[in-house]
């Protein structure tokens, strides 16, 4: 380069370096780019995963799936649940949940719910559960959001909501 003995114009900025520094701002720059490159994958990867788990399935006869973000996977007893997912069971399928809170949930047959909303952070005072049961049957057993909120408990069907104030019921849906 005329006029600038001993300095190299790297690619990437147009900038003048002294010959000396060309190679060390090459490797930083490689270096950089190579951070990025690993990074990306790994954020996909995190933003491709569910949610923070609210609960675990406990037991499950017959036909039963969780749907989350999308997915659709066989229930089976460990998998866990998540804010948004949706609980489904066959013709002759059961399945039995608990939650973060103790809140115990069992659905019978061609049974259908979805987690709508759930927060357990008593420290700080975050306490709801919302569900939405679509049809089926529905054994509900509270737990501590409904012990120490009653009145953040709620389970939505398609012609009621039901205000829980921390009880033990059964609940059917018909199609």
């Amino acid at each position: 380069m005329r006029g600038h003995v001993g300095s190299v114009r790297t690619p990437a900025n147009g900038l003048r370096l002294p010959a000396s520094r060309s190679f060390a701002a090459a490797v930083a720059i490689a270096a950089v780019a190579a951070l990025l490159a690993l990074a990306a994958p790994a954020d996909a990867a995190r933003a491709a995963e569910p949610g923070p788990s609210i609960g675990i399935v406990k037991t499950v006869k017959g036909e039963a799936w969780v749907l989350a973000d999308g997915v659709q996977t066989a229930a089976t007893p460990g998998t866990p649940l998540t804010k948004g997912c949706v609980v489904r069971t066959g013709p002759a399928g059961t399945i039995g949940m608990t939650l973060k809170d103790d809140t115990v949930l069992a659905l019978g047959p061609g049974s259908e719910l979805l987690f709508d909303d759930f927060q357990f952070a008593p420290a700080s005072g975050a306490l709801g559960l919302v569900l939405g049961m679509v049809r089926g049957t529905l054994e509900y057993v509270s737990g501590a959001i409904a012990r120490l909120r009653p009145e953040s408990v709620s389970i939505q069907t398609p012609s009621a909501t039901l205000g829980v104030r921390g009880t033990r019921f059964l609940l059917k849906v018909a199609e």
